[in-house]
């Protein structure tokens, strides 16, 4: 990505988004924690690694405090950016298989964001209406490089998600988007909406997600962001992840 389309992002992440820290090039792959055995006997020696996406803001929320530990809640903002020229489909598609990847290594967020960055002129209300019935969020980007939020994307944690089908309206009985006409009765058929639970994600647990003492001012990296490379890139730089939570938190305890 561009440098300059990098840094248009990155300012619209921590100003709208509060994320305290933005990489581009962030890599989806597996965990460190994987036995070494395994991997030597997959001819690897470092994780492999299925993809990158553009761009990822992160920021971590103070969560629940035992008498023991204070727990921290994982928000991340990823951003797929597509230029005039690239292919619209293709960029919708990848956006829907990061967070496929996501839960399939098992990577905390307990809060999951997912943007598409376009340039102005290629923001339709047709774009807008389909970002929105799949909770992605829609970026538009002027040629000043000003990015400006179109489509508010919905957390990706319990999202329902929504199968096509097509039903005869005489028969009531459903068929494949691919038919056009009703095997048994010649009728024309109509699409409908399925709809099944689709959030995948599973939660580390406290003591993967634990950043202290109850009351804690500065939080340590949680073991989860330490074992997975996705995460240690976006807060490799630690130090903004105690600047944010210091000027939230301070000395008060609770969220």
């Amino acid at each position: 990505m561009d440098q300059k389309i990098f840094q248009s992002v990155k300012v619209f992440l921590e100003r709208e988004k509060g994320c305290s820290n933005v990489e581009s090039e962030v890599p989806i792959s597996e965990r460190d924690e994987a036995p070494d055995l395994v991997k030597v006997a997959k001819g690897r020696t470092t994780p492999k690694v299925f993809c990158r996406i553009d761009v990822v803001g992160g920021r971590l929320h103070k969560g629940r405090e035992t008498k023991d530990c204070c727990t921290s809640v994982l928000e991340l903002h990823c951003v797929e950016y597509k230029s005039p020229n690239d292919d619209l489909i293709k960029g919708i598609g990848q956006l829907l298989w990061y967070k496929f990847l996501m839960s399939a290594q098992n990577i905390w967020a307990d809060r999951l964001f997912l943007y598409l960055l376009m340039h102005e002129g290629k923001v339709t209300d047709e774009l807008g209406g389909f970002c929105r019935y799949f909770g992605i969020g829609l970026l538009q980007m002027n040629s000043a490089r000003i990015v400006t939020e179109v489509v508010t994307p919905e957390d990706q944690h319990g999202l329902i998600a929504r199968e096509m089908k097509m039903t005869c309206p005489k028969c009531f009985k459903n068929f494949t988007p691919e038919e056009v006409h009703c095997p048994n009765c010649g009728s024309s058929l109509t699409p409908g909406i399925f709809w099944r639970f689709a959030d995948t994600f599973g939660g580390p647990g406290a003591k993967k997600t634990r950043v202290g003492r109850p009351g804690c001012i500065t939080p340590n990296m949680p073991y989860e962001i330490r074992v997975t490379p996705m995460l240690r890139k976006v807060f490799q730089d630690w130090s903004k992840v105690e600047t944010d939570w210091r000027a939230r938190y301070g000395e008060k305890e609770g969220p």
